[in-house]
C-alpha cells in the first residue's frame, strides 16, 4: 500500500510514498521496481545531523508559528508528497518540515530546504521549475519560490485539506 504516488514526465516510471518512510521506482509497463530510497533519520543521517541542516528549520516560514522543535518531530517518516521535476531527472519530496531531491540516474538525495509549512499534503512544480506548490491539511495552497527558498504567496480556497495540485 501507498498513500502518494507520481508519474514521470515521459510516462515510463511512477515514484511512489508511504508511510513507511520508503520511496519507491517502479517502471510503469513491467510494474518492476527500479529502486527504493529510504527518507533519511533526523538522529542518524549525515544529510541532517551536521547540526546546521534540521537544527535550522527556518528558512521558508509561514504565518502559523512552527518552533523548530515541531519541525524536529515532524521530520522524518512518512513521506507527505512527491513530484517529478518537468524534465524527469529528480524526484522532490516533503518529509515534515525538509524537502529533498532524489536524482533519478543514481539514486543519490540532498537535502534542500527546510519549509515551516505545517500539514503538506501533496505539491506540484510548475513548468518553469521556478514554483513549488504545496496543498496543506487546512485547506491552504502555499507557493515556494525555488530561487530563493521563500513562500512567498498564499491561497486559502478551500475549507478541507487540499489533496491534490496540478499547474
Amino acid at each position: 500500500k501507498f498513500d502518494i504516488f507520481a508519474v514521470s514526465p515521459d510516462s515510463r516510471f511512477i515514484a511512489s510514498g508511504s508511510r513507511d518512510d520508503l520511496i519507491h521506482v517502479w517502471e510503469l509497463v513491467s510494474g518492476s521496481l527500479v529502486s527504493s530510497v529510504s527518507v533519511p533519520n533526523k538522529t542518524n543521517d549525515p544529510l541532517v545531523s551536521n547540526g546546521s541542516t534540521i537544527n535550522n528549520c527556518s528558512s521558508v516560514s509561514d504565518s502559523s508559528s512552527i518552533s523548530d522543535n515541531d519541525c524536529m518531530e515532524r521530520y522524518g517518516p512518512p513521506v507527505d508528497a512527491l513530484t517529478y521535476t518537468q524534465d524527469g531527472s529528480s524526484v522532490l519530496f516533503m518529509s515534515g518540515c525538509t524537502m529533498f531531491q532524489i536524482a533519478v540516474q543514481t539514486f543519490q538525495m540532498r537535502k534542500i530546504m527546510d519549509v515551516k509549512l505545517r500539514g503538506v499534503r501533496c505539491m506540484a512544480l510548475s513548468p518553469n521549475s521556478e514554483w513549488v506548490a504545496t496543498g496543506l491539511a487546512d485547506g491552504t495552497i502555499a507557493f515556494v519560490d525555488m530561487k530563493t527558498y521563500s513562500s512567498t504567496r498564499r491561497l486559502r480556497p478551500h475549507t478541507r485539506s487540499v489533496n491534490a495540485l496540478a499547474f
